[in-house]
């Protein structure tokens, strides 16, 4: 991943996507965690929690729109704290749930990392989490869950997770987006 240098006065953003079991939200409290030893002012949002919610308002799109406005609701206080990075995880599903990510968080500047793991990775970190109809669910979905991220996010750096450590990811990435230096 290359390089690049940012405004350290700017609220930047990157969302860490990937497939069920992929460490979104491991590497995401990773990185916090680097950028908290730096001292640079940052926030770990998993945007799951911004929707977990049914109605039957919610059909077709509706959680995705949900999960958006509540980002945009959110933004203004975390600029307000001198926040200057922020770490969102989620499995984006389309490119219009991508480009609805995108709007949601403008001006400011989202980046996009795309994290995968071996299926025989994937399915032994669902097997330690997940039980039961749940676990059934996930694997039966698992691949079909992988291509929809991967087309989400075709043109975005890839990072495969598999035999590496949540830290080790975490920083490579903090490394490529340009966060590291201290002070940011």
């Amino acid at each position: 991943m290359a390089r690049v240098h940012t405004d350290p006065e700017q609220l930047e953003a990157v969302l860490v996507t990937g497939g069920l079991a992929s460490g979104k939200t491991s590497v995401a409290i990773e990185i916090g965690e680097l950028l908290e030893q730096a001292r640079i002012p940052f926030a770990v949002v998993d945007l799951d929690w911004l929707c977990w919610a049914w109605s039957p308002s919610l059909a077709a799109d509706g959680v995705h729109t949900l999960m958006c406005d509540n980002l945009r609701a959110l933004l203004p206080n975390l600029r307000e704290q001198g926040i200057r990075r922020l770490v969102l995880a989620r499995a984006v599903l389309s490119t219009s749930g991508m480009a609805q990510l995108q709007e949601s968080v403008a001006p400011t500047p989202l980046r996009v990392v795309r994290l995968t793991a071996t299926e025989e990775h994937a399915v032994a970190r669902l097997r330690a989490r997940d039980s039961g109809q749940r676990l059934a669910a996930h694997l039966a979905r698992r691949a079909a869950f992988a291509d929809l991220v991967t087309a989400a996010a075709a043109d975005t750096p890839v990072v495969d997770t598999s035999d590496r450590a949540a830290a080790d990811v975490a920083a490579e990435i903090v490394a490529s987006l340009g966060w590291a230096r201290a002070g940011q």
